[in-house]
Formats: structure tokens, sequence, C-alpha cells
């Protein structure tokens, strides 16, 4: 019977002005939360941003202090050479310009410099490449000689097709002391540096005294020119040669942060107005729903009790249902087998009645140690048939429905006694497995007993020859293996063989249920029976979990397992 409900209710005037007051309010307080918020994490963002670009001028200062560093101390070296300063003629002499070539092409190529220059004191060139040095104005070489002639080194910035470079020089003196005979003078490319910094993500330039962009990468062009947004800067002036480094960085990433501040909390405050929109429906319709919620439980409570009833009832009689298609299955199995058993029955009891008679006629002949041989050949013969019945005995028992622990080595002997007389009497050769005696599966004697008869029944069935049974100890299972040299299972029934009521034998032979309670029952132990590949013939795994042998039960009243 189907249950439903409807649940109204209507919203009074003084409910509606109140509701729209505390949204309001709320609207009010999430702006302001939420801009609050945000201009904090905006703000942090930036000083972290100034502080990554306080780092990244600090790294570029050190490789700009770097490169200078590497010709600072050269043109003072040069000076102090004897060779060099043989190349500042005497009065009334000339320079050798042959010897301050070779000097000027050496040095260069060996320092990286772009020109080494030989000047006088007034500044008048005596040699050089014939690059920067040879393009500068009178008052710009005189400016190279200044510092030099004072005893200190000098440094001037100079111009060349529009890049920068920078000249370091030193005075030279005969013999180190007296009056300055000349200036060597190492004119370094600035430009070299911008090599390195194109690598940098972030604007970064040199300017002059006057505030002009001496050098730098080419995000610092775009930065000059407009094209790219950089307002964060930090700049360093470097006292030795009076230039401003500066870096520059986009603020994106505070601003990025302002808006995942600003989305967060609206997120925030949506799902919090959600909640409490939600909170204060289910409050105004709770009363309502409680009353239905009683009703509703009485019903669906007497519904619930009849069903559970009903379902304990089908349960029952599937239960019943399954033990009597076991049972039939077995009574089958036996069925098929009772000529074979008859066989080896009549045979054991008619060697019994001959040694009865011989030993009869051995003791009227006053030959008692015969006669006793006789009967103890009797008494062989009848432990064997006890055998027999004993194994008959318990395949044919009703077996038990939980999982314990089994040895498997006395249920395969009995198998074996059952399966024996049928491979005997269709001439087919079993090669029975050897096992130790202290391997365990977790399961039931009766019901293993039944799978194990019922795949080795069906393998000499179809057997041309020979039959295997194999069994594999691993670790924590045990593989156990049907394979039959017959016909084997076509394509075709090969998805079906579990199937119950599936057989392939003409009508009379079989139920089609062995193969399909095998299955179910190898299911139960919590293992696998399945169908492998083979060809020709069929072979069948069974798959069992093993179990410690210290608490073992050959029959299905032992010790209780976990499944």
């Amino acid at each position: 019977m189907p249950i439903s409900m409807t649940i109204t209710g209507q919203i009074s005037k003084p409910d509606k002005l109140l509701t729209a007051v505390v949204v309001a309010m709320a609207v009010a307080t999430w702006l302001g939360v939420a801009f609050w918020a945000a201009g904090l994490s905006r703000a942090a963002a930036t000083d972290a941003l100034r502080d990554n670009t306080r780092n990244s001028l600090a790294l570029q200062v050190q490789t700009l202090q770097g490169v200078l560093e590497k010709y600072r101390y050269l043109p003072t070296l040069l000076a102090h050479r004897g060779d060099v300063k043989a190349l500042f003629p005497q009065r009334g002499e000339t320079v050798d310009q042959k010897a301050a070539q070779a000097f000027m092409v050496d040095t260069a190529g060996l320092s990286g410099a772009v020109d080494i220059g030989l000047l006088k004191t007034d500044g008048t060139i005596l040699g050089s490449l014939d690059t920067v040095l040879t393009a500068q104005d009178a008052s710009t070489l005189q400016s190279l000689t200044v510092t030099p002639v004072q005893g200190s080194l000098g440094r001037t910035l100079l111009r060349y097709r529009g890049r920068p470079y920078y000249a370091f020089s030193y005075g030279v003196r005969e013999n180190n002391v007296g009056a300055v005979q000349g200036v060597v003078a190492v004119v370094v490319d600035l430009e070299g540096l911008v090599e390195a910094w194109q690598l940098a993500l972030d604007p970064i330039f040199l300017t002059a005294p006057d505030g002009t962009l001496m050098v730098g990468n080419d995000l610092a062009d775009a930065s000059f020119e407009g094209r790219l947004d950089a307002p964060i800067e930090v700049s360093r002036y470097l006292p030795q040669t009076g230039w401003t480094l500066h870096v520059r960085r986009s603020d994106k990433t505070a601003q990025a942060a302002w808006w995942r501040t600003f989305g967060a909390i609206s997120l925030a405050s949506l799902l919090l107005a959600v909640i409490a929109s939600t909170f204060w429906w289910r409050r105004r319709t709770q009363q309502a729903l409680k009353r239905q919620d009683k009703a509703q439980a009485l019903r669906l409570e007497r519904r619930v009790r009849d069903r559970t009833r009903d379902l304990a009832d089908a349960n029952h009689a599937l239960r019943a249902a399954q033990d009597d298609l076991v049972e039939t299955a077995k009574l089958a199995a036996l069925g098929r087998m009772s000529a074979s058993l008859a066989h080896e029955y009549n045979q054991p009891l008619a060697a019994i009645r001959a040694y009865a008679d011989n030993a009869l006629k051995l003791l009227e002949r006053d030959q008692p140690a015969d006669a006793t041989e006789a009967l103890e050949r009797i008494g062989t013969v009848t432990n064997r048939m006890s055998g027999l019945s004993k194994a008959l005995r318990s395949f044919a028992r009703s077996p038990g429905q939980t999982i314990r622990a089994v040895r498997l080595t006395e249920v395969v002997e009995e198998v074996r006694l059952l399966i024996d007389p049928i491979s005997q009497k269709t001439n087919v050769t079993v090669s029975w497995p050897g096992v130790s005696s202290d391997v365990t599966v977790a399961g039931g004697t009766v019901r293993l007993s039944q799978i194990l008869v019922n795949l080795l029944s069906n393998a000499v069935s179809a057997a041309e020859e020979r039959v295997t049974f194999t069994i594999e100890c691993l670790d924590e299972t045990v593989s156990l293996t049907v394979s039959d040299d017959g016909s084997g299972v076509s394509e075709e029934d090969a998805p079906y063989v579990f199937e119950p009521f599936f057989t392939t034998r003409p009508v009379g032979e079989g139920l089609g249920l062995g193969l399909s309670i095998a299955y179910n029952i190898a299911h139960d132990f919590g293992g696998t029976l399945r169908l492998l590949d083979n060809d020709p013939g069929a072979t069948f795994q069974l798959v069992l979990k093993r179990h410690e042998a210290n608490a073992v039960s050959n029959s299905d009243d032992g010790v209780l397992l976990d499944a």
C-alpha cells in the first residue's frame, strides 16, 4: 500500500518582515567580512611579493658586483707589470705599436674585455683595439685619466653605438713610484648582464645617476614603455658606480589572492545561508512530520513484520528444497556406482567362501598353520569390505552446514574407495596424488567428499584411458585439479556447466545437479570451482582455504571455523 504525504505552510506578514531584516543584515555582514578579509589577504600577498622582490634584488646586486669585480683588479695588475710599463715611451721615444697590439689582443682574449687601451695622462690614446675607446670624444677620454693620475682606480661610464660600457682605469708609474707615465683602461660590455637577466621573470634594469635607463632585460623595456604592469618595485643605490639597480614585479598574484579570499568567503556565506534556510524550514515542518511519521512508522512496522515472516518461511522452504536436491544428487551418484560396488562386494564374498572351504579342508588334513593363513586372508578381505561400507555410509549421510577444519588425506582415501570400483569397471586409470597427512582445509568432510566424487566420477565416465587427480599446496590455499582425456566440454556448453539441471548425458542418466551443487558447496567453503581450458579433455579446479592442523575434524561435527 503506497504511502504519501503533503506538508504545506504559510508565512505571516511579521515573519516576512523579520526575514527581510535578517537577510539584509546577513548580506551587510557578508560584504563587510568579505572585503576586510580580502584586503588582509591582498596585503599579505603584496608583502610576500615585496619580500621576494627584495631577495631577487639582492641576488642581482651580487651578480652585478660579481661581473664588475671580475674586471676591477685587472687594470691595477696590468699597470704593475714590467712589459706593460715598457709600452709607455720615454720622452722622445715612440710606442711599439706591434707589441702594444699583441698585448691588448691577448689580454682582451683572456679576460673577456671588449677593449683594452693605453692612454697618456692627457687622454691621448697610445693604443687600443679600435672599438669603444677610439669612438669616445676628448673630454670622455680625459675623464678616464683624472682619477688614476691622483693614484686611485678610475671608473667611467661609456656609450658606444647606443650600448652602455664601463671602463676601469689605473695609472702606470715607473718602479711603482713617482709620476704617472700613462693609464691602462679595461672596457666591460654591460649588455653581458642582460643574458643572465633575460632568464628572470621580472623586469630588471640599471639607471644612470640622471635616472636614464642604462641596460635591462626585455621585460624592463616593456615596463618602461607601459606595456607591462609591474607596480611593485624595489631598488638599491650602488655608491661605487653611482648607478641604481631596480627590480619590478607584477601584483597579479596579490589581486588573485584578493579574489580567491573574496570568492571563498562568498561561497562559505552562501553555504551558511543555505544551511540556515534549510534548518529554518525543517523547524517549521518538524511538528507536522512527527505526526505523520508516527502513523507511517506503525504501518511500516506491520508491513516489515509480515514481510519478514514470509521471507523466513520462503528461506526455510528453499533450504529444505536445496537439501532434497543434494540428497537426490547423492542417491543418483550412488545409483550410477551401484553396479561397480556390487561387483566390489561380490568378488571379496566369493574369496571369503573359497578361503573358508580351504580352511575346513586344511583342518581335516591336520594342517592348522595353513588353515590359520586362510583365516587371516578372510580377515583382510572383510577389513576391505568394512572400509568400503564406511565410505558409503559417510558419503550417504546428511552433511552439516558449518565450516570446519578437515584433514585432506583422509577425505581422499574415502573418495578413492568409492571411485576405484568405477574406474576398474570402465578400464580407466586414475592417477591419485600423494598428500601430506598434516594438510587441512576449511570445509566439511561429507560435502567435500561429495564434490570430489562428483568431479572424479564425471571424469571417469568421460575419459578414454586416463584421469589425473593432482593436489598443489600453496601458502594460503590448496588447489585440487581433476583432468580427463575425453572429448572435453564444447565452447557452447562451457558457460552452462554449473547451471542446475544442465547435462549432456542421455535422458535418464543424470539430473544435471552434480556440478551445480559442487559449485555452491565450494563457495560455501569460501573457495572456488571452475572449468579450465584444456585440449583434449576437461579440467576442473577446486581451490580451498588452508587451515592449521591443530584443530581438525574428519566429520561435519568437528571444530567450527570462520568461513
